[in-house]
């Protein structure tokens, strides 16, 4: 899988539900730039 974000510890806030949110964010980026990625070739 293509990543734009590395997820990092660095980017915790130590509230797990917004940590958890932010995961799924960075997660949900990597997967529309992978698409894109794809859609480039």
């Amino acid at each position: 899988m293509s990543e734009l974000i590395r997820w990092s510890d660095i980017f915790l806030t130590g509230v797990d539900e917004m940590d958890s949110q932010h995961r799924t964010l960075v997660d949900m980026i990597n997967h529309v730039y992978e698409l894109l990625e794809k859609g480039k070739h």
